[in-house]
């Protein structure tokens, strides 16, 4: 009978690993991901003790505390293959997963929901990544100097040609009153009017046009009695805050808005995706689904939207952004289609019942929740 006390034969190099003592299953190595240099399983040391409490049984776990077998002391370069290999699967899972996410609408909400997730990259992973990569690009392809640059040039312009039309009016206004008196005269000399007769009123006065320098918001309530009291700190802010922009020049003061709405945009569109999942859950609500699987839909749908939108931003060409739109606008359609199994005329009612409906509701509450974070910020 063996002793039960005895330390267990080390495991092979080659082969599945032991059980993970969290009740994890085993998972096979690959040949090819084990020649990777910066793979962690070139890091694993089974028969040194554990690191953390010195148990000596032999293994890729320890069986006291369950802490990974490995060494810790790697050079950054390795360190930071390891993070992006993690974060974003440098294997095959990363091309099979843009593959999917690109060509083949619904493919990787219908396999996550059917208990297939290895094999691609995890859905709020997914989402997290091509959101960061846009949000990144965006300040360098849409430049907020430039923008407030642009629109306060505009503005100028449009106001200067404004005045421009009311003097020309004015003008044009007292040359024909200048002429109706001078005729009244003639008359009045021939004795066809009487000269007792009233002159033309004079010329209204212009009104006072508002100072194009000052900004004017309205972020906050002017009455605080009729703010609740739990928004009452909220409303404090908002009005330090509009103080504080209407204090500025036009340009400063724009520029301050658009770079606080460009940091803080994703959290406005992180809330639309909640919306978007509980559409879903309406629109199929007699086909008992989860909320999560509405969610996983969500997350695949928004990483596909800001993929297409980074590659048409750092593109610039408008044929090419016009294609993407319309592959997108198909794109949820054929997903829907594959995802919930349904029929076109079905589906299409569906779509269109979605579209609608996030586009009033969730564009309004990305909006609002930008505008809200962005000017808590400022």
């Amino acid at each position: 009978m063996p002793d039960p006390t005895a330390a267990p034969p080390p495991f092979p190099s080659a082969g599945p690993e032991p059980p993970d003592p969290r009740g994890e299953p085993p998972v096979p190595i690959s040949p090819i991901r084990r020649q990777r240099w910066w793979a962690r399983e070139t890091r694993r040391t089974p028969d040194r003790p554990c690191l953390n409490c010195g148990d000596t049984t032999v293994g890729f776990f320890c069986r006291n505390c369950g802490q990974r077998k490995a060494d810790v002391r790697v050079s950054l370069r390795r360190m930071l293959m390891e993070v992006m290999d993690d974060q974003l699967s440098l294997n095959s899972t990363l091309p099979r997963t843009i593959g999917a996410l690109l060509f083949r609408p619904g493919h990787l909400t219908a396999e996550y929901v059917q208990g297939r997730i290895m094999r691609y990259v995890p859905p709020f992973r997914l989402y997290l990544v091509t959101s960061v990569l846009f949000f990144i690009l965006l300040p360098v392809v849409a430049d907020v100097n430039r923008i407030a640059d642009e629109v306060t040039l505009d503005s100028e312009q449009n106001d200067a040609r404004e005045r421009a039309q009311d003097d020309s009016a004015r003008i044009v206004d007292q040359r024909a009153r200048a002429d109706s008196v001078k005729a009244r005269i003639a008359a009045v000399r021939r004795g066809e009017v009487p000269r007792g007769e009233v002159a033309p009123p004079p010329l209204p006065p212009v009104p006072p046009k508002p100072d194009s320098g000052k900004v004017s918001l309205n972020l906050a309530f002017s009455d605080t009695n009729r703010v609740p009291a739990w928004l009452k700190p909220l409303n404090r802010r908002m009005q330090r805050t509009e103080d504080r922009l209407e204090g500025m020049p036009p340009r400063e003061a724009l520029r301050t808005v658009l770079a606080a709405m460009e940091e803080n945009a994703p959290k406005g569109v992180f809330l639309m995706m909640p919306l978007f999942a509980f559409i879903l859950k309406l629109l199929y609500v007699r086909r008992k689904r989860f909320y999560v699987e509405h969610f996983v839909f969500a997350l695949h749908v928004h990483a596909m939207a800001f993929l297409l939108f980074t590659v048409g931003m750092v593109s610039g060409l408008g044929w090419l952004r016009n294609v993407l739109s319309l592959w997108m606008t198909l794109y949820v359609f054929l997903a829907m289609r594959k995802v919930y199994g349904q029929g076109i005329i079905r589906t299409f009612l569906k779509f269109c019942a979605l579209g609608g409906a996030y586009m009033i509701f969730g564009m309004t509450v990305g909006a609002i929740a930008t505008l809200m974070f962005a000017a808590l910020s400022m």
